[in-house]
């Protein structure tokens, strides 16, 4: 698998998106072969290091010319591709091998010749941090302080909102006060909530906690409530800017960010960070389903993850994706993928099939822009594109 990693761009997941690992960040500054264990591996939750292959069948079995039985191991690469501040591209691929149930080797590779010697990981590759925020998942009323270790851990298992007061924490306790400032300022502008200065001492008390102040009418005192007490869109956004200013990066991964979001919020919020990863220079990789992402978004700052991950490259395209998410299901996308059979519309004019320019981004389905209904009719035989309309 491979992506480029040049300027601001959404992710549309197909039907089987999967999370991208985050053990490149144990191989900075190595070229040699390293083991990763299953305890370390943080970015999506595994129980056994087999679960990251496909099928989980990590070697093939071939016979030898002697006619003896043996087998091959199948690797995983990711290559990620970048280009410098200075305008000169480079590649970055990482092979990960199977050992055991709980270990994994993994090594940089030359993606031309995978089976010849390690290559010096790139000065450029060196220095990005990506940082991977996960859907959110519920605040605890009660929220310990957390090392880093069991941080990244709740991440990787889909738990983020078990550490917002700990990120809330350390944000507080910058040096420099304008990220807390920042965050404030965000929440008061979106929510017109007062976000309060957390609390916390190792000593005297086993929970951090959060407060905010509600907005209220005429001059009596907003009481102080706790975050927990306020709702899923609110928790959503804070946990979005507290990863984004208490973590600097320059690429951030945000899986899912429209979870729990009304509509315009979405678009609030999106605006936002963009403008503040523009000021930062961080790059936004988002995996979204959410139609003003992808308004707001260029063509060619969209990725398309339906068969063959593709960029996008005209707005009709995005146009016609957007239909695509709206009208088709999961399912109805799943059943024509892997199935081969067709979804068929109703009061359509001009009809065409995937193999025409206005289903590009849908594979094998009838579809116009002038659809009103669709249905599944599932596998056919194909053929000319005037008898699949006339099945």
């Amino acid at each position: 698998m491979a992506f480029p990693c040049t300027g601001a761009c959404c992710l549309e997941p197909g039907p089987q998106s999967h999370g991208f690992p985050s053990g490149l960040r144990l191989l900075a500054g190595t070229a040699t072969r390293s083991y990763l264990t299953v305890d370390e591996f943080t970015a999506v939750p595994v129980r056994e290091m087999n679960l990251l292959w496909r099928n989980r069948r990590t070697a093939d079995a071939h016979r030898t010319g002697e006619g003896k039985q043996t087998s091959k191991a199948r690797p995983i690469v990711i290559a990620v591709k970048g280009r410098g501040v200075s305008g000169e591209d480079w590649v970055l691929a990482i092979e990960f091998l199977y050992a055991n149930r709980k270990l994994a080797y993994a090594r940089p590779v030359d993606p031309s010749n995978p089976d010849g010697p390690s290559p010096l990981i790139p000065a450029e590759a060196r220095q990005i941090r990506v940082v991977h925020i996960p859907p959110f998942s519920g605040l605890e009323t009660e929220e310990p302080f957390r090392d880093p270790g069991m941080r990244d851990r709740l991440i990787g298992q889909g738990r983020p909102g078990e550490i917002v007061r700990n990120l809330l924490w350390d944000l507080w306790r910058q040096a420099d006060e304008k990220p807390w400032m920042a965050l404030v300022k965000d929440i008061e502008d979106l929510f017109g909530y007062t976000l309060l200065p957390p609390i916390y001492s190792a000593t005297r008390q086993a929970y951090i906690v959060c407060e905010y102040r509600p907005r209220t009418k005429g001059d009596a005192p907003a009481p102080k409530l706790d975050i927990a007490s306020a709702g899923s869109g609110f928790h959503q956004v804070l946990l979005l800017l507290a990863f984004f200013y208490v973590q600097p990066a320059t690429i951030l991964l945000l899986d899912e960010p429209d979870a729990h979001l009304h509509f315009i919020l979405q678009r609030e919020v999106f605006g936002r960070l963009r403008a503040v990863a523009s000021q930062r220079r961080c790059q936004l990789i988002v995996a979204t389903h959410a139609e003003a992402l992808l308004d707001d978004t260029e063509p060619t700052g969209i990725l398309s993850f339906f068969k063959k991950p593709h960029r996008l490259q005209t707005r009709r395209q995005v146009q016609d994706l957007r239909s695509a998410l709206h009208r088709l299901s999961s399912t109805d996308l799943l059943r024509a993928d892997h199935v081969g059979g067709a979804l068929s519309g109703r009061r359509f004019r001009r009809p065409t099939t995937a193999r025409g320019p206005v289903c590009s981004d849908i594979p094998q389905c009838a579809f116009s822009s002038s659809l009103t209904s669709l249905r599944w009719v599932g596998p056919v035989n194909w053929g000319k594109p005037s008898d699949i309309f006339r099945r």
